[in-house]
């Protein structure tokens, strides 16, 4: 579990450093959308690895891991490093505070992410030791989270154009704590 947590923190900063050079490269929001991606491919992810592991055995689920990573590993390595786009100027007198606020707000995603991933993985392992008859049904919750959160995000990009990052965020904390 360590390993697949690791790997999927490394793959959620891989993709939204990329998200955010393409971002600023095209001067518009598209940081969403890309994780709406993401969040599709999880889903399913979920449901094919689910169908492989409980018909064909665990080890089947490396195939189709490889059959999608592999090809933009290829093309990445072809395309070679992006060139960095220029960053805005910083330095202002409330940069101290801002940085504070940045890891305050860090600590809540995170804790929230946390809170997703324990819940899907509990409650995976939870009805596979319940039914193993309905073991190839057991990422179908994970799956529809995810498929909601593609659906979601997918229009992130739309509300985030429309109202801007910090009211969509002091909103979102505000459900939060509600």
């Amino acid at each position: 579990m360590t390993a697949v947590g690791g790997t999927v923190g490394l793959l959620d900063i891989a993709m939204t450093t990329e998200a955010t050079a393409v971002e600023r490269e095209l001067a518009r929001p598209v940081l969403t959308r890309v994780n709406a991606a993401g969040s599709a491919a999880f889903a399913l992810g979920a449901i094919v690895g689910s169908l492989l592991a409980s018909r064909a055995g665990p080890m089947w689920c490396a195939l189709p891991v490889a059959a999608v990573v592999l090809p933009v590993m290829w093309e990445a390595a072809r395309l070679g490093p992006r060139h960095p786009a220029p960053m805005p100027a910083h330095g202002h007198a409330g940069s101290a505070r801002f940085g504070s606020t940045v890891l305050l707000l860090g600590a809540v995603l995170g804790l929230s992410i946390a809170d997703e991933a324990t819940a899907a993985m509990w409650s995976s392992s939870f009805l596979a030791g319940q039914a193993i008859e309905l073991a190839a049904y057991v990422d179908a919750g994970a799956a529809f989270f995810a498929g909601c959160q593609a659906v979601v995000r997918w229009f992130g990009d739309l509300l985030r154009q429309r109202f801007g990052n910090c009211r969509i965020i002091i909103r979102w904390l505000a459900l939060t704590a509600g």
